[in-house]
C-alpha cells in the first residue's frame, strides 16, 4: 500500500507521527519497494521477531478457544476480546499471512475462529465493505509480488 502513499504524506508522518519507526519504514518501502524488503536486514530482523511473537499470541488464542470450547473467546458470548482479535486476524490476512499462521491445518482452532468471525454480518459491513481502494490494491499487489518473486515469499515466510 505504501506505493500509493504520496511522498509528502510520508514526510508529514516523519514530522508528526508518535512512532517515528513507522514513517521511516514507509519511506524505506517507498524507496526500495516490497521486492527490496529482503535486502533490508534490520527490517527483516524486526519482522521475524514480530512474526515469532504473533505465533505465540496465536498459540495462546488457540488454547483459550479450545479450553472453553468456543465459538468465542468467552465461550458462548461474543465480546470485546473477539472484536480485538478480528482486527488482528484481518490485518494478518491482508498481509497474506493467514496461510502462514493458520492455513493447512496449522492452528485449527484459530482457523475455525477466523471463519466464524468472517461469517458475522458485521465483518462484511464494517470491515470488508469499508476497505479503501488503496488497501484493496495493496493487498492484491502483495499477493502478486509474493507469487511472482520467490525470494520475497521465502524471506517473508521462512522459519527462523
Amino acid at each position: 500500500m505504501v506505493a500509493y502513499i504520496p511522498y509528502r504524506e510520508i514526510v508529514r508522518g516523519l514530522l508528526t507521527h508518535p512512532n517515528q519507526e513507522r514513517p521511516l519504514f514507509f519511506a524505506l518501502l517507498k524507496f526500495r519497494s516490497v521486492h527490496g524488503l529482503p535486502g533490508i536486514r534490520p527490517v527483516m530482523r524486526i519482522l521475524h521477531r514480530a512474526r515469532a511473537c504473533m505465533a505465540d499470541h496465536l498459540d495462546a488464542l488457540g488454547r483459550q478457544l479450545e479450553r472453553h470450547g468456543g465459538p468465542w473467546i468467552a465461550a458462548e458470548r461474543f465480546t470485546l476480546a473477539d472484536i480485538s482479535w478480528v482486527v488482528l486476524l484481518d490485518r494478518l490476512a491482508e498481509a497474506d499471512w493467514d496461510q502462514y499462521f493458520w492455513g493447512g491445518g496449522k492452528r485449527p482452532a484459530v482457523a475455525a475462529y477466523w471463519e466464524r468471525l468472517q461469517a458475522r454480518p458485521s465483518y462484511r459491513s464494517e470491515i470488508v465493505d469499508r476497505r479503501c481502494p488503496i488497501t484493496c490494491k495493496g493487498i492484491a499487489d502483495l499477493k502478486a509480488a509474493k507469487a511472482t518473486d520467490p525470494r520475497l515469499g521465502e524471506a517473508l515466510e521462512k522459519v527462523g
